[in-house]
């Protein structure tokens, strides 16, 4: 599975504040902007409502980052993996019409690319089959399996989309999905 969509939205108000930046990638701009994207720790109010979705014995396995994209016209952030991450929990603070795209992989790989050391492994798109996508709306709640090739894309142009992400190097996509019906984020059998 590559993504499940979480039943409930959250209306996301709380004050977040940026700490220091995990991992960058992209072109900086002046005035501490950028074109590509950016995780940062982040620190949010109310912090224990966004982790409530998990069993609280399992939260010290989780990260919580902002994630800031943006894109300065219709474009992609190419097919990627993300490195030293499993599968992350998406709160789309502003979804900002982005479509987030997760392909299969054709056969025998030997086409990635080291993106870097730090974000991850790109894929030349011959390599690769569209598999499922979503478009996010504000307020929603994803779960990513970030191991899986995905790109993002600007659908309408400039797009500046943020958003809260609870990650995980240590849990994979099925054992977060089976936390969150634990809790009763998701349905099970969806």
């Amino acid at each position: 599975m590559y993504y499940l969509k979480l039943k409930n939205n959250f209306s996301i108000t709380d004050k977040i504040t940026c700490r220091e930046e995990k991992v960058f990638f992209g072109v900086r701009q002046p005035n501490n902007t950028h074109l590509g994207f950016r995780y940062n720790y982040a620190d949010v109010e109310n912090i224990e409502k966004y982790f409530s979705i998990i069993p609280e014995r399992f939260r010290k396995g989780f990260t919580l980052l902002s994630l800031h994209i943006v894109l300065s016209r219709p474009e992609t952030l190419p097919p990627h993996i993300d490195v030293n991450v499993l599968c992350c929990i998406n709160f789309y603070v502003r979804a900002d019409n982005v479509k987030t795209q997760f392909y299969s992989i054709k056969d025998d790989l030997n086409a990635t690319t080291p993106w870097s050391d730090v974000v991850g492994l790109t894929f030349n798109l011959e390599n690769l089959s569209e598999a499922g996508s979503f478009n996010a709306s504000n307020g929603e709640v994803y779960l990513l399996n970030t191991s899986i090739p995905h790109s993002v894309t600007a659908l309408n142009g400039f797009a500046d989309r943020l958003v809260l992400s609870i990650q995980t190097e240590k849990f994979t996509f099925n054992e977060v999905k089976e936390m969150l019906e634990e809790t009763g984020s998701i349905q099970i059998n969806e």
